[in-house]
């Protein structure tokens, strides 16, 4: 009991504490933090901010390959989040002795300036809204033994938004593991605790269409991806001029829809009419979000589009695919962390916890809804049957959209197409 109550008041009390800034900061340093919060600047110590699109293109291929090490672990209906697992990295890194090898992983820059301002573009990505909620909580915990190094600790929550939380994880490990899952609450994922410290993450996410779903469809039969009908899903429908591109190396057909009041996010969806497995073609291609961006085109009239209605629980063990990408050093080797804390840290664990939901709800209704049906009733005569109009896309996407089988999807902002999560549903709601 006593170790239970000394565990709740460090959760509550320590997960905030920080250190005494340096009493002699680096000048250069110091100056440069200061040039990173000056939005005005075209140049950031030396750097023009459009030297930092190699890096940008870097996080898009970190999140990619992640999310195909991700296929190899999960199936049927999962997400995850390669933002939260970059940006944890991203602040083992500033302790890290193995710095060149998981900058490289992370497609960090090596210069410590340029290191930051990236740091800031990333972390900005994400906007507090009324209307699209996604809620992250990121922590490092480690043991009660530990003493943190003031460097990393007065750099991380502030600069990174990393709790960094004490807990009795090698005297108490019952306890400990009781109240770590609460952090994130995951349930599911094995914890292992042998080491002196555990990374975790979570994401929920609930956010609103710029463009309503006017209608939901109940029960309408799901497939799978040779065709045959393995269960129902509702569907959630609408008409609209939307933006869709056709992936030859994919076979694979992508919608874009805006999401939130200004379109500052972008939710894609695809999926495939060949009867191919669509996660099993994704692990083996190399998925270059840029290109299928730059590809997308606006449909010149109004296309027919249903997407089932979701929501997935994720939890992922994070360590077994970090380490499949080549982050190894960061887990037994008492080198590589001793600028973290002193012993130096050595995380046993590393679980991500998503959960996203995907509802009919937007800010506005769609423009491009047909009026009502010629009757009696209404006098209006009804009008000769309209000539099959150009959708202004490639003939292979066709005249809709109906993703009535499993699909991939992803959240991103619209500027810069950070990939804040990504998964696939492929598992009906109603199973045959």
């Amino acid at each position: 009991m006593r170790g239970l109550f000394y565990l709740l008041v460090v959760l509550s009390v320590l997960s905030g504490r920080q250190a005494e800034p340096d009493p002699k900061p680096n000048r250069n340093k110091e100056k440069s933090v200061r040039r990173l919060d000056d939005e005005d600047s075209v140049i950031i110590c030396g750097y023009e901010d459009d030297q930092l699109d190699t890096h940008e293109n870097s996080f898009i291929k970190f999140a990619m390959n992640s999310y195909q090490r991700v296929l190899d672990q999960a199936g049927g209906n999962f997400v995850y989040s390669p933002y939260s697992t970059w940006l944890s990295m991203a602040a083992i890194v500033e302790g890290s002795e193995d710095r060149k090898n998981l900058d490289d992983i992370l497609g960090l820059p090596l210069d410590w300036c340029v290191r930051k301002r990236y740091e800031k573009i990333i972390l900005d990505v994400e906007k507090p809204s009324s209307d699209v909620n996604i809620l992250r909580t990121r922590a490092f915990v480690i043991d009660d033994n530990l003493r943190l190094r003031e460097p990393w600790q007065a750099f991380v929550p502030d600069h990174l938004h990393q709790n960094l939380i004490i807990a009795p994880i090698n005297s108490e490990p019952i306890t400990a593991a009781y109240a770590i899952r609460q952090i994130i609450n995951f349930q599911f994922q094995e914890l292992d605790l042998s080491g002196n410290s555990v990374l975790l993450d979570s994401m929920d996410y609930a956010g609103l269409w710029k463009t309503s779903f006017p209608e939901l469809l109940n029960k309408q039969p799901f497939y799978d991806n040779s065709g045959n009908q393995i269960g129902w899903v509702d569907m959630m429908k609408t008409k609209m001029r939307v933006k869709m591109t056709y992936v030859e190396e994919l076979k694979t057909k992508i919608l874009e829809l805006p999401v939130g009041r200004d379109g500052y996010y972008r939710m894609l969806i695809g999926y495939t009419n060949d009867n191919i497995d669509l996660l099993e073609l994704y692990k083996d291609t190399d998925l270059n979000i840029t290109r299928i961006t730059d590809s997308l085109k606006e449909s010149s009239i109004p296309m027919e589009i249903q997407i089932p209605r979701f929501s997935i629980h994720t939890e992922l063990n994070m360590r077994n695919i970090l380490e499949a990408m080549g982050v190894t050093s960061i887990w037994a080797e008492p080198s590589v962390t001793r600028h973290i804390s002193d012993p130096p840290a050595l995380p046993s664990a590393y679980i991500q916890r998503t959960t996203v939901s995907i509802e009919t709800a937007g800010i506005a209704p769609p423009s491009d809804l047909p009026g009502p049906e010629p009757t009696k009733e209404n006098n209006v005569l009804p009008e000769p049957a309209p000539v099959e109009e150009d959708t202004g896309l490639d003939a292979v996407i066709g005249r809709d959209f109906i993703a009535n089988r499993p699909i991939i999807f992803g959240l991103f902002d619209a500027k810069m197409y950070t990939c804040l999560f990504i998964g696939s549903f492929s598992l009906p709601t109603y199973v045959l």
